[in-house]
């Protein structure tokens, strides 16, 4: 923590202590305007985070704005949710890259699955006259026979 004496960024000798408790940061309320806070779900989606990450950041709780009596929303401060995440992911391109695989994974395991049926299917049809092909009404035995 960083010595409480006054704003962290400018000159005022006064900081927000709601902001000192919670995060741990000494800005004064005109400072803290330009900090952004991020809510907990979207903070683990934009930073690929887990809900064990979360345990070592400060947050501020707000009533959620869906229903005033659902679970209360867990604000994080943007700049430290950032750094907790080029921590774990290696720095900026390995978040990038960590992202690119998300949104990857999904289309590539179809390409999978969809190359594991062609193959099942051309096992089927090397095997002609074989069940697959008995249910279609193949008569290659009637034929040669």
């Amino acid at each position: 923590m960083q010595d409480s004496s006054g704003c962290s960024t400018c000159t005022s000798p006064t900081f927000n202590h709601e902001w000192y408790t919670a995060f741990g940061v000494t800005l004064c309320n005109a400072c803290k305007r330009n900090e952004e806070l991020i809510a907990k779900g979207s903070a683990k989606e934009r930073f690929l985070l887990t809900d064990s990450d979360f345990k070592k950041l400060g947050f501020l709780t707000k009533t959620n704005p869906q229903h005033k009596d659902w679970t209360p929303m867990r604000l994080y401060l943007v700049s430290q949710v950032q750094t907790l995440s080029y921590q774990r992911h290696g720095g900026a391109d390995g978040l990038e890259r960590a992202l690119y695989d998300r949104l990857n994974r999904p289309v590539e395991q179809r390409a999978k699955a969809k190359e594991e049926q062609r193959k099942q299917v051309w096992v089927l049809l090397s095997g002609c006259c074989g069940v697959f092909w008995g249910v279609l009404g193949c008569d290659r035995e009637r034929r040669q026979g």
